[in-house]
């Protein structure tokens, strides 16, 4: 239905920046903030429609996927290169998730454990945030090493509730509870519209806000079972529901706080049950997030792996058939070589089957220890929404939707959206 796939979208869109916004509201203003938070919008509105586009001209090519339109709209090797693009930008999310848990959950542990044991020994493991990195990582493994997210039901209402009530929080709180920058203006220093330097630093967090696009099966769903005008209903109600909200956290968070506003907007909040329970919330948005970026993450690199292997394949049987050419006569040669040629692919491809499991369960493996790792080196939420935003979030959101569009239509075919789609794919890169 539209409200089912309009909620699926609503969380695909939604994520942990959203505890972001006032922060990048504070670095450039209410004004220049909410026309960036429109302008993100309006892009991914834009780049969502182009992918729907894109998917319908290439539909009857293969099974609806994003590796389907990349290879339908760019040949194999374009589709080998927007691949590792696109398994780039999950992992850079899958990190961002990790990051976004270790600076929340020391903070509601040393909330939630009793007095009697501070100064112990647990205490001070679980201050520690790359503890926390580790367990929920743990915890999300099965989820991670599954087939599909498709199976969990529960993923949809369980992450848009939690980042609802983050939200409700934040709006709530900002003026009826008490907090130390009550009374206090700090609003002075910072204009409606600023163009400083330190404001473009923070646009790669809009971006990063509204990046949904390495989930694009969601889209495939919906085109494949519904109307075309229920699709534009879908991403329509879809994007502006959460431009609203993105703008109510951020309106309410800046006029709270003003130019006090922290990366993560519950910091600036004192420690009540109610934040602490944000914090959890925010925690478990952020881990049931990292499934949904290891799973197309795996599936990329496992497309990129499959064609290396073909191309290898394909090698060895070109010179498989030519030594055959040269050995025998043309006329013997024929029945030899298509026998041959049949149990070598048949066996190649039984030796590709009994891989896959075993493939896969060594990518979700690599893909794990490796997020783990680069959640080491990021000091802040700040530094990996600023890096995962400008790069992977630019490249799914602005140049990869506008390329296959310009790839699968003509000047006759792709009418106003064809010149907009450079204009997408030029400012993504500018």
């Amino acid at each position: 239905s539209v409200l089912t796939s309009t909620i699926d979208l609503c969380n695909t869109i939604m994520g942990t920046g959203l505890m972001s916004i006032p922060y990048a509201f504070a670095t450039v203003g209410i004004g220049y903030g909410s026309f960036l938070i429109l302008c993100s919008a309006a892009a991914t509105w834009f780049s969502v429609r182009l992918l729907i586009s894109s998917a319908q001209l290439a539909y009857g090519t293969g099974e609806p996927s994003y590796g389907a339109l990349a290879r339908t709209a760019m040949g194999r090797q374009g589709a080998m290169w927007a691949d590792i693009a696109m398994s780039a930008c999950c992992y850079g999310f899958a990190v961002s998730y990790l990051v976004s848990i270790a600076d929340s959950m020391p903070k509601a542990a040393a909330v939630l454990f009793p007095e009697f044991i501070v100064g112990s020994w647990l205490y001070h493991l679980f201050q520690i945030p790359q503890f926390w990195m580790f367990a929920f990582l743990v915890l999300i493994a099965p989820l991670c090493y599954a087939k599909s997210v498709d199976e969990f039901w529960w993923f949809s209402s369980t992450c848009l509730g939690a980042a609802l009530y983050i939200a409700f929080a934040v709006i709530l709180l900002s003026y009826s509870a008490p907090h130390p920058h009550k009374g206090v203006d700090q609003h002075e220093d910072i204009p409606w519209f600023s163009v400083r330097i330190e404001a473009f630093q923070t646009i790669s967090i809009y971006i990063f806000a509204f990046t949904c696009h390495q989930n694009v099966s969601s889209f495939n769903c919906i085109l494949f079972t519904m109307l075309f005008r229920h699709i534009r209903r879908v991403v329509d109600l879809s994007i502006i529901a959460v431009a609203i909200l993105y703008l109510a956290v951020g309106i309410c968070g800046f006029l709270a706080f003003g130019n006090s506003s922290m990366v993560l907007i519950l910091d600036n909040f004192p420690d009540t049950p109610f934040i602490t329970f944000a914090r959890l919330m925010y925690a478990l948005l952020a881990a049931l997030s990292v499934p949904i970026q290891v799973h197309p993450c795996r599936a990329c690199l496992d497309s990129v792996l499959t064609t290396f292997a073909y191309q290898s394949r394909y090698t060895r049987l070109l010179a498989y058939h030519t030594l055959a050419e040269t050995i025998t006569s043309p006329i013997t040669a024929a029945p030899y070589m298509t026998s041959n040629l049949f149990w070598y692919a048949h066996r190649s491809l039984h030796s590709a089957m009994q891989q896959e499991h075993s493939r896969s369960y060594i990518l979700t493996t690599s893909i794990l220890v490796f997020t783990y790792l680069m959640s080491l080196w990021f000091n802040t939420l700040e530094d990996v929404l600023s890096f995962v935003g400008g790069t992977g979030g630019v490249i799914m959101c602005f140049v990869m939707p506008a390329l296959f569009y310009w790839n699968l239509t003509t000047p006759e075919t792709g009418g106003w959206r064809r010149p907009f789609s450079v204009m997408l794919a030029a400012t993504g890169s500018i």
